[in-house]
């Protein structure tokens, strides 16, 4: 049974809408049809001997009615009859394909479609899962165990990495570090230059009352500075004959019989400022020591802070037994910790 109608290249069914093969009853007129394919717009029947064919034009209010095992589904949507065969054929077409019937037909075809609804000899069947889903095995007692430990785990670890961020912005909130670094060094009297000009002798081992270093001045004259003692000299790092001094440069430093460590730098004003308020001190070396330290200036401090100078030259002063002549030479960082709560809290990054 065919119905021979041309089809434009550019389409892929009749009307963009393929027959599917469901099985229907279809009254119209009294006639009454056996339905055999249906789409969202065309009907294609078979007319029974005893009723009569329609004949093409004819159309009205048709009955139709899609039968499953114990319950059916009855449309009444307009329908025409477009073609009719002698042999009883009759194509049919709806004649408002978005009428009051279409959410229930596309349902029905759309299951048609996904498999749900299979046709097996003119009866419409469920083809999907018939049972209801198993229920899941009950979990062991060991991988209800791990399941467990992994819960802690991911608890404790979810945990440490909020510490952490707490820690570090808090470090970074309460924390400074002095721009200048801090040199450990062994104690003793500095001599130093009294005018600007050239260091033009040197004699680091020179006794006592001898001339231990000369400077040729900016004005010509030449100051010789005697040996004031007869003990240990350390003369200042990269210092030679021939080197350019200026006034209050250390040319070199008289150790003491017992020389103690000690650590200097150049603190800003403001670093200053928060460690007379209250704030902690605390040198931090590069080898990764850190110690408490406290902070003394002494006139020199207080003569470059009158000039309105931005850093003064400071001492720190380190617990006893802190440092050992190994560590002299050795660089480090200041830092500058606001207290929280008073020093009740601890002070992270310190």
């Amino acid at each position: 049974m065919t119905f021979a109608r041309h089809v434009p290249a550019d389409f892929a069914h009749l009307d963009e809408h393929p027959l599917l093969a469901v099985p229907f009853a279809l009254t119209l007129g009294g006639m009454r049809l056996r339905g055999e394919r249906l789409s969202m717009t065309h009907l294609v029947a078979t007319a029974e001997a005893e009723g009569g064919v329609p004949e093409p034009g004819a159309g009205g209010i048709a009955r139709l009615q899609v039968e499953f095992p114990g319950f059916s589904v009855t449309l009444a949507p307009e329908v025409l009859v477009r073609a009719a065969e002698p042999g009883g054929a009759v194509l049919l077409a709806f004649a408002d394909p978005t009428g009051p019937h279409l959410p229930q037909l596309r349902y029905l075809l759309n299951a048609v479609i996904a498999g749900e609804v299979a046709g097996v000899d003119g009866l419409l069947r469920y083809s999907g899962p018939a049972g209801a889903p198993k229920p899941k095995a009950a979990a062991s007692p060991r991988a209800d165990l791990r399941a467990r430990i992994r819960s802690l785990a991911s608890i404790a670890l979810s945990a440490a990495l909020i510490v952490a961020a707490a820690g570090v912005l808090t470090h970074r909130a309460t924390t400074a570090t002095e721009l200048h670094p801090v040199f450990v060094e062994t104690g003793g009297m500095g001599m130093r230059a009294t005018a600007p000009g050239q260091l033009s002798y040197l004699a680091p081992d020179a006794a006592e009352g001898e001339v231990v270093f000369a400077i040729a001045s900016n004005a010509g004259d030449v100051l010789n500075f005697a040996m004031p003692c007869d003990c240990e000299v350390r003369v200042a790092p990269g210092l030679r004959e021939g080197a350019t001094l200026l006034p209050t440069d250390t040319v070199l430093t008289l150790l003491d019989a017992e020389p103690e460590l000690g650590a200097r730098t150049m603190m800003s004003v403001e670093g200053f400022a928060r460690v007379l308020n209250g704030d902690h001190a605390t040198l931090r070396l590069a080898d990764g020591r850190s110690f408490r330290v406290e902070v003394a200036a002494g006139e020199a401090a207080t003569a470059a802070a009158m000039r309105g100078e931005m850093f003064v030259p400071v001492s720190l002063v380190l617990p006893d037994g802190a440092l050992s002549e190994a560590d002299a030479g050795l660089a480090g960082r200041l830092l500058i910790t606001t207290p929280l709560l008073g020093g009740l809290l601890p002070e992270f990054g310190t």
